[in-house]
């Protein structure tokens, strides 16, 4: 396993970041946050790399203070690159959040408490996990002809329209999906072993989708009216739709669900997130303008199973599909 030395040389060396844009976190007031974090994803790198390929791969903070993450091929090298600002939006928005914890607690006192963490915490688990899985999901797709390529999480209004990277990001986020439904099925394993009901499960799995949903819409510019065939990365709802349907998907296969009979309903568990979040944006927990992009999407419900469709049956021959790199290894 690579220490943080190998990976600022390694940086350097490849190229990938100036030197001075290298952010090395130890002996800072934040060395333990970005310490776990980094052991997390250099540990989980480190075996996923093997399984699909893309070695050798590079984890490594910049000292960008924007919110954004980025992976790229270039020199023969993978890397995937995590702002400084990223991390710190985390900890700000969701880490030292104590009214969301006191929102769900007043809220699902029966669910909260039987949380063996507090929601701030998981919530920002929950966020940066899947930007790591999201730029591995990019990654794998990479793996195919290796041309030089990067691609980053944050987009601006008005960026040009390009079908093949809706694709990618709508895969990738689908990958980022499955791997979270992993943590999110031990999770409710671990805490509702001798309380599970199918509410718990999926009021749980409802509070954890506000949380991607606000670190989703979060990456972009124009969250008010809901688009299509516009901008490098489709618009929010329509990515959080793709992750609700990959996690339902895979929690119903699970052993867990299927020896309790449960089958979790991904259209009730999309409105009671939907209507979750509204609730935390009225509230003050979250500080986006997403109610108007959610009554749009209410009227245009065809449009966007439709053209989630045609990304997700969308032929990249320069590409892995990550979702099916994902199926044969698992």
């Amino acid at each position: 396993m690579m220490d943080y030395n190998i990976e600022i040389a390694a940086t350097r060396d490849a190229g990938i970041l100036p030197y001075a844009d290298i952010y090395d976190y130890r002996d800072t007031p934040n060395e333990e946050l970005f310490s776990n974090y980094y052991q997390f994803c250099r540990e989980n790198l480190d075996i996923q790399s093997g399984k699909f390929g893309i070695e050798p791969v590079i984890f490594i903070y910049c000292n960008y203070f924007s919110s954004n993450a980025r992976a790229a091929y270039g020199n023969n090298i993978f890397s995937i690159t995590i702002n400084l600002g990223l991390i710190k939006r985390c900890e700000e928005f969701y880490l030292h959040n104590t009214a969301l914890d006191e929102f769900l607690t007043q809220k699902y006192p029966d669910v909260i408490a039987h949380f063996d963490n507090l929601p701030s915490v998981l919530a920002f688990q929950a966020a940066t996990q899947f930007t790591y899985y999201h730029e591995l999901g990019h990654l794998v797709q990479f793996n195919k002809d290796r041309n030089e390529l990067s691609l980053q999480e944050h987009y601006e209004q008005g960026s040009e329209y390009d079908a093949v990277k809706h694709f990618l990001e709508i895969n990738a986020d689908s990958f980022a999906a499955i791997a979270l439904a992993g943590h999110f099925q031990q999770f409710i394993e671990r805490n509702f072993a001798g309380g599970f009901t199918v509410m718990k499960a999926e009021t749980t799995i409802a509070i954890f989708l506000t949380f991607l949903l606000n670190h989703v819409a979060n990456f972009g510019d124009n969250l008010k009216e809901i688009y299509f065939a516009e901008h490098t990365h489709p618009h929010p709802f329509l990515r959080l739709f793709a992750v609700v349907l990959n996690i339902v998907h895979n929690l119903n296969l699970s052993p867990f669900m299927q020896e309790r009979g449960v089958a979790v309903d991904a259209k009730r568990l999309f409105k009671q997130g939907l209507n979750l979040y509204e609730e935390m944006e009225d509230t003050g927990i979250f500080n986006t303008v997403f109610k108007d992009a959610m009554a749009a999407a209410a009227q245009q419900q065809e449009h966007i199973v439709a053209y989630l469709g045609q990304l997700i049956e969308f032929n990249v021959d320069a590409y892995n599909n990550a979702l099916e790199e994902w199926n044969k290894q698992f």
